[in-house]
């Protein structure tokens, strides 16, 4: 009876083993949450620091250009050195041109102004060109950020699989090996119905659980790695997850047109898209309006001084070395390549049908994308459930094994067959989580939102 007791003891730590904790400890391990986790690789990740960079200098490119409708081109010189000596005037003068004596000093400054008066399009053009090329950069920016999103989405829950199927194996070898020994220990037991071949089966199924020990250990190593990076945290650096819900998965297929259309509309990849058409379009503009004039209006200053040379005080003598100006003027300019703006236009013109046939591509995959991943959502939910109520038929498979080893008409056999289906099951209901929890996060990601996930995770059902 001694056997029987320490049989039904072991099965018991077998039941109970789903109530063992998983979050690691330690002085130096931080929890990450869902949510914190996703926040810190936005924030944290190389991947995501380069497209702030990108969107700043899209911001700075449409702050220089609106800073040009209102700024004029402005231009100051200044210039001072040597010039020979100069006296007289144009009559006479007793030095010549070619003279290099007497040399004094001089200074020459100017200071020029052209503004802009209507340019026919062409700065509005530029700038809604700048304007669309800064959505557009916020869009790809979105694309790297919901990626990652989706990255750490599947590292969390796969680091989580890891650690619960960890803490498993070891429970799994531990109880596994006070069996093996009580085995070996009844053989020894004359009075014992156990033998040598029931031994022997004891013994063979001792590989399995080694297998799935190492395992669990290599994946738990790896499943870390995977995670720290994503967060630009150090490879080997200790850290644990919090517990989450299930989703509950409530979603009908009826609804997928609703989805499907809320999709074109979040999915960074089509805001992206439809910025490059309306950037595209301002360049069309820009490259038409450059065939027209530019009405400006230009100012200047100017001042010379030369102490060593006569001041020519005739207004038709042009003196470089003393003089004071000022003036301004209305004025026209107007590229006469009238030509190769045309092919600018077509060229432009071209890369537009080019983007809108991309766009009309996306929005027919974004519907693919969504069914495909709304069935494997739906999928995965279902054999969820199946997993978990095949790991509850396991249990009771256990306790009747225990009732007919106290009623003395169970063998090892089928206590084995038991002891593995229960342990099989417990880590078959971890990766139907994982594949859960992942093929969730890709329904969100195609949509175009990771946010609308952990709005599910939080809730606990999947709606819209």
């Amino acid at each position: 009876m001694r056997f029987f007791k320490k049989i039904t003891f072991l099965l018991f730590l077998i039941l109970s083993c789903w109530s063992v904790s998983f979050s690691q400890t330690g002085t130096n391990t931080k929890t990450y949450s869902l949510e914190s986790a996703i926040q810190t690789a936005k924030a944290q990740n190389p991947l995501g620091k380069a497209t702030e960079f990108e969107v700043q200098k899209a911001f700075f490119t449409l702050k220089k250009t609106l800073a040009l409708k209102n700024t004029p081109q402005m231009r100051f010189n200044l210039y001072s050195g040597l010039v020979p000596e100069a006296r007289g005037d144009i009559f006479y003068s007793p030095d010549k041109s070619d003279d290099l004596d007497n040399f004094g000093p001089f200074i020459r400054m100017s200071f020029d102004l052209v503004k802009s008066i209507y340019t026919f399009g062409r700065t509005s053009s530029a700038i809604e060109a700048a304007r669309q090329g800064l959505y557009m950069e916020e869009a790809r920016k979105d694309i790297v950020l919901e990626t990652l999103a989706f990255e750490t989405v599947k590292a969390y829950w796969g680091l989580s699989a890891a650690l619960k199927a960890e803490s498993l194996g070891e429970d799994m070898k531990k109880n596994y090996k006070k069996f093996l020994n009580e085995v070996e220990e009844r053989v020894q037991d004359e009075e014992s119905e156990v033998d040598d071949l029931d031994l022997f089966e004891v013994r063979i199924f001792n590989y399995s659980v080694e297998e799935m020990v190492q395992e669990s250990h290599k994946l738990k190593t790896l499943s870390t790695k995977v995670f720290n990076s994503l967060l630009n945290l150090e490879l080997n650096q200790a850290v644990s997850i919090s517990n989450e819900p299930t989703p509950l998965f409530m979603f009908s297929e009826n609804n997928l047109s609703d989805v499907i259309s809320l999709a074109e509309k979040l999915r960074p990849e089509a805001r992206a898209l439809n910025s490059a058409l309306f950037a595209l379009q301002a360049r069309i503009d820009l490259a038409k309006s450059h065939r027209l004039p530019v009405i400006f209006l230009a100012a200047g200053l100017g001042y010379a001084y030369s102490p060593n040379r006569a001041d020519q005080t005739n207004p038709f003598v042009l003196d470089s070395f003393n003089y004071k100006r000022v003036g301004a003027a209305f004025g026209l300019k107007w590229d006469a390549n009238i030509s190769l703006y045309n092919i600018e236009i077509q060229k432009t013109k071209s890369e537009y049908k080019a983007i809108l046939e991309k766009h009309n591509a996306l929005k027919s995959r974004i519907g693919v994308e969504v069914n495909q991943a709304f069935a494997e959502a739906e999928k995965n939910a279902v054999l969820l459930s199946e997993a978990r109520k095949a790991l509850k038929s396991a249990k009771s498979w256990i306790r009747l094994n225990i009732e007919n080893w106290e009623l003395g008409i169970g063998d090892v056999f089928r206590m084995i067959r038991a002891y593995e289906a229960y342990y099989r099951f417990l880590r078959l209901e971890i990766e139907r989580e994982y594949q859960n929890h992942v093929s969730l996060a890709r329904l969100a990601f195609v949509i175009g939102d990771i946010n609308i996930y952990q709005k599910w995770v939080k809730n606990g059902k999947v709606f819209f």
